[in-house]
């Protein structure tokens, strides 16, 4: 069983589809007073913390994915098979900076497609999910890293067309559990992109990111249907943070892509 990645607590409505009119309420910057407190998932976190470390390190040694891998990675569909075969390409073309054994012995698209890595006795998490978004947080400081979206961006009713199309023709292949995560922390980010920002811009594990995170978590109360608490996995979030701040400042820029354009 696939570990669940967000659980949200004492609950009884859905959380608002990506395309609801979100009202906020002003900005609440101290943790105590969010209406939606963020918990710590302990079951998953010792693991996830040493997958997002090994997908960190890999990705520094690595360097980016060569340019027709890397425009599949971010830009492509993430459950299609061409974009799960190139991130399988680019782990196994740099099996000595990847920390197991990555070799061609797992036929394509293994290591693109999940690459499970056991958080617990009966569950497990796909480590894609943390190389690529390690990939993604890379893009945003090698292309974009002096560029910063705002709620005048988020709210605006061209970028968020932009937005949703943009996410509705790359995210139809997607598991459910995996696009509700997607859509929720965009959702978030719609609200607050400063703390998207920010947090990206913490290093992992450390109180500025937990800070950020419960900060972005608790604003974004409309996008979890106002539950009282969210019970998350730290590395796994930022993952998907990553992911949806590079889609929001794609649609910002009204671009398909953050990065050149492929020669032909």
């Amino acid at each position: 069983m696939m570990a669940a990645p967000v659980v949200a607590q004492n609950e009884t409505e859905q959380a608002p589809p990506v395309d609801a009119e979100i009202v906020v309420l002003g900005e609440i910057e101290r943790v105590e007073d969010l209406p939606t407190q963020q918990r710590a998932n302990s079951g998953q976190n010792p693991a996830n913390r040493q997958t997002g470390s090994e997908a960190d390190r890999f990705v520094r040694c690595a360097g980016l994915p060569r340019p027709e891998w890397l425009t599949a990675i971010v830009d492509g569909a993430p459950a299609h098979p061409l974009t799960k075969r190139a991130l399988h390409n680019y782990i196994v073309r740099n099996p000595g900076c990847y920390g197991q054994v990555a070799t061609p012995a797992r036929s394509s698209p293994y290591y693109g497609a999940c690459n499970p890595q056991s958080t617990t006795e009966f569950s497990f998490v796909c480590r894609n999910t943390f190389d690529r978004g390690r990939i993604f947080e890379l893009v945003i400081a090698e292309y974009a890293a002096d560029y910063e979206i705002s709620t005048a961006n988020t709210f605006d009713a061209e970028t968020r067309a932009q937005f949703l199309g943009r996410e509705e023709a790359r995210n139809h292949l997607r598991q459910s559990s995996d696009t509700n995560f997607f859509y929720a922390v965009a959702c978030m980010i719609q609200i607050r992109p400063d703390l998207a920002h920010r947090l990206l811009r913490s290093e992992a594990g450390t109180e500025d990111e937990t800070h950020a995170r419960q900060l972005l978590i608790g604003n974004g109360a409309p996008c979890v249907g106002y539950a009282e608490k969210v019970v998350v996995d730290g590395t796994q979030f930022r993952a998907y943070v990553a992911e949806a701040t590079y889609s929001w400042m794609a649609a910002a820029q009204n671009k398909p892509s953050l990065l050149p354009a492929l020669e032909s």
